[in-house]
Order: structure tokens, then C-alpha cells, then sequence
């Protein structure tokens, strides 16, 4: 499905983080339901901007809320003060969350292709971007509050959002039908957790 909205290319990068925010504020109280319509008023180079923001936004967030949490227990051993190593851990938990985003843009790009699905790379950037945020918010705020059982109840929510947004990518943006979004969602996640860890 074409944009409907917006045909001539915007520029820069105020525009793009200010496309950001503007799904962010669209989608944070219905991620599913919103995804289409934020999709659908950006033109495929700003929505694939929008996207790729809300990407390194979601994986900042997961470390940031990760390595607070484990400071959290472990006290100062671990504050980013200490050296260099935990410095080059931060770096290498952020380029785990950054891969992951990536390859789950690439295997869904790769089964709508399979499908000859003709929506442009935005599409898949810009859902799977959307779809990282909850996780990204659970584990920002469960670490940066040291509370891991809520941690553990948030992550379960947003990993269930996760799933309906990839899906509901696949079916409201590109037009893939529910047979095949289904096990394509499954696939995506696998594949991403799979490459992550084999390459980390």
C-alpha cells in the first residue's frame, strides 16, 4: 500500500526526529491500531527516517534500562565510571539491540519479497521501529526503578505488542495476508534472536 499523504522528499534530520516524536505520541496508547494511520501521513523516505529512529531509540533505551538494572544490584562495580570495559559492554549491548532491530528489517524485506509484496523498505523499518518501542520503554523504566519483577510483567506486555504490530505491519501496511503474516512474524523474531546471538 502507497502513502497517501505527502509526495516530495523532506530533508534533514530536525524533520525526521520531529516525524518521530509525532508517532511516538500517535501510537503510545494504541500501538496496533495507530500503526497504519502514522505509517500512511509520511511519505516513504520520511517514514523510513521516522523508523530507523525509533530503531536506535528502542535499542538505547533496552541498554540504557538494562545496564541501570544490573547497576542497580551490583552497585558501583558497575557504573560506566569505572573503566573502560564497562564502557565497551554498553557499546556492544547497544550494537546486540541495533542488529536485532536490523535483521528483522531485513527478514521481513526478505518474506515480503518472497511474495513479491511491492511496499517500499520504509514499511518494514517503520513497523518494526514501532514495534521495539514498548519493549524498549519496559526495560527503561524497570531499570532505571531496579524493580525486575516489573521488568519481567512489562517485558511480557511489550512482547506481545511486539507481535501484534509486526503482524498487524504485515496485514494493515502491506497487504500480506493473515496465513502468511502469521508464521512470517514468528520467523522474523527467530531469525533476529538467532543472527544476534551468533554474531555477538
Amino acid at each position: 500500500m502507497d502513502n497517501q499523504i505527502g509526495t516530495a522528499p523532506t530533508h534533514g534530520a530536525g524533520q525526521a526526529f520531529s516525524d518521530a516524536w509525532e508517532v511516538v505520541r500517535s501510537v503510545a496508547l494504541d500501538p496496533v491500531g495507530q500503526l497504519a494511520p502514522s505509517y500512511q501521513r509520511l511519505p516513504p523516505e520520511r517514514a523510513l527516517a521516522a523508523g530507523a529512529i525509533l530503531c536506535v531509540a528502542s535499542a538505547l533505551a533496552c541498554t540504557i534500562g538494562a545496564a541501570s538494572g544490573v547497576q542497580s544490584v551490583m552497585g558501583g562495580f558497575m557504573s560506566f565510571g569505572g573503566g573502560g570495559r564497562s564502557a565497551s559492554v554498553f557499546v556492544q549491548a547497544l550494537f546486540a539491540c541495533v542488529l536485532f532491530a536490523a535483521v528483522m528489517i531485513g527478514a521481513s524485506f526478505g518474506v515480503r519479497r518472497a511474495q513479491s509484496n511491492p511496499a517500499p523498505l520504509a514499511a518494514d523499518v517503520f513497523t518494526v521501529g514501532v514495534a521495539l518501542l514498548p519493549l524498549g520503554f519496559a526495560l527503561l523504566l524497570g531499570g532505571l526503578l531496579g524493580a525486575w519483577q516489573l521488568v519481567a510483567i512489562l517485558s511480557l506486555l511489550a512482547f506481545t505488542c511486539l507481535v501484534l504490530v509486526l503482524h498487524t505491519g504485515f496485514t494493515a501496511i502491506c497487504s500480506l495476508p493473515s496465513r502468511t503474516s502469521t508464521p512470517a512474524v514468528a520467523l522474523m523474531i527467530a531469525v533476529g534472536l538467532w543472527v544476534t546471538q551468533a554474531l555477538m
